[in-house]
């Protein structure tokens, strides 16, 4: 679907994940929420509930999203999962979009509103434990993808530097080459020039002599 969405010179891959586990698995494959403001709030979730999923797997906590056992601390209500567009970027427009520093503090401030927004009592959510898997590198990955995010931004920023420099300096190198030829090509002229002047005189001289 990927090399299909770039061949037809799509900007990306779109789906709207049913399920909190959906999300969290679509993110390690590089999906980000179109809304900033979402996909912020969605990083706060991640960390909220990072333990839960280390200690209970991603399955058990995204079955207490449907269940109604992930609780929001300020209405001691429950917090349900109301999902939005999830894209996973597939031309260059839409990848700057989500690596832009306009996004990237969007989905920064509106992580720090919301950490700390929710938890999950297990006293009460003990039928979700039928569905408990240890996933630990799955969950360290997620988290650590959003940890890194600024990092890998910078580094590819520093990459498309570098590409700018290098082709900068290349196409110095090569418009040095080039008026160097057309140095060439003007002084080679000037010799034919010259040489064809040369000859025309000799001529004359010749003509001048042969009168005589």
């Amino acid at each position: 679907m990927i090399s299909l969405s770039k061949l037809r010179g799509r900007d990306g891959l779109c789906d709207t994940p049913e399920h909190f586990h959906n999300a969290a698995i679509y993110s390690q494959k590089g999906y980000m929420f179109i809304n900033p403001a979402f996909h912020g709030y969605f990083v706060s979730l991640l960390y909220d509930l990072n333990k839960d999923m280390r200690e209970h797997g991603l399955a058990a906590v995204s079955w207490a999203f449907k269940l109604g056992h992930v609780i929001n601390r300020k209405t001691r209500k429950p917090e349900f999962w109301h999902p939005e567009e999830q894209i996973y970027p597939t031309s260059d427009r839409l990848h700057k979009y989500f690596i832009s520093d306009q996004y990237l503090a969007l989905v920064e401030h509106y992580r720090n509103v919301h950490l700390g927004r929710v938890y999950i009592d297990w006293n009460e959510a003990r039928e979700c434990l039928a569905y408990s898997i240890k996933a630990d590198a799955i969950q360290r990955n997620i988290i650590s993808e959003h940890e890194n995010i600024k990092y890998e931004v910078v580094e590819e920023e520093k990459m498309e530097i570098d590409k700018n420099n290098k082709e900068d300096e290349k196409m110095e190198v090569d418009n040095k080459e080039e008026k160097m030829e057309e140095n060439k090509d003007n002084k080679e002229e000037e010799k034919n020039e010259e040489n064809k002047n040369n000859n025309e005189e000799e001529k004359k001289e010749e003509d001048k002599e042969e009168k005589i």
